[in-house]
């Protein structure tokens, strides 16, 4: 399922011919009611979620199940909300990652940056994870027999990702 918050659904067409779901939020406004609506649009048991980018961050911060663990990755080290007072944007943003078992960084300069602007609470929950995958070891996999973690079943792992997609 999609969930997309706010902006234009570029990749809409795309996500319901492999067959996903849109639940779109972006009609209730006010991040007060997706906040309610996220609550109640998420399955009733997940194991984790994922956000990024400062309304997904907020959002997922209060709608989350507290049983999950929940993740942020971050892209960029600056301001929460760079339009915005930068000790609101401080403020927002530690909110935002007060409750997150880990604070992705996709790099050394974003880690630092989030530390120098004092963007996370807690600076020992951020961990650097690089941006991407290695596509040849992933290719190497499918087709045998990695992809039967990805089958449904009881002991399934259910993972939330609320983040800005974009083509």
């Amino acid at each position: 399922t999609v969930i997309p918050l706010k902006g234009g659904s570029e990749l809409e067409n795309e996500f319901i011919s492999s067959g996903a779901k849109i639940c779109d939020l972006r009609m209730h406004g006010t991040v007060l009611a997706q906040i309610r609506a996220l609550r109640s649009t998420l399955p009733k048991e997940y194991h984790m979620l994922h956000a990024h980018l400062p309304q997904g961050e907020l959002t997922s911060r209060f709608a989350r199940n507290r049983k999950s663990v929940f993740l942020i990755t971050r892209h960029f080290g600056g301001q929460f909300y760079p339009s915005k007072n930068s000790r609101l944007s401080g403020l927002l943003s530690r909110l935002a990652t007060s409750r997150a078992e880990a604070i992705i960084a996709i790099s050394d300069a974003v880690k630092m940056q989030l530390i120098a602007n004092s963007e996370v609470k807690n600076i020992g929950k951020i961990e650097k994870i690089y941006y991407g995958f290695d596509c040849v070891e992933f290719k190497g996999n499918i087709g045998n027999g990695q992809k039967s973690q990805f089958i449904r079943s009881q002991n399934h792992i259910i993972i939330g990702t609320i983040a800005r997609l974009s083509n």
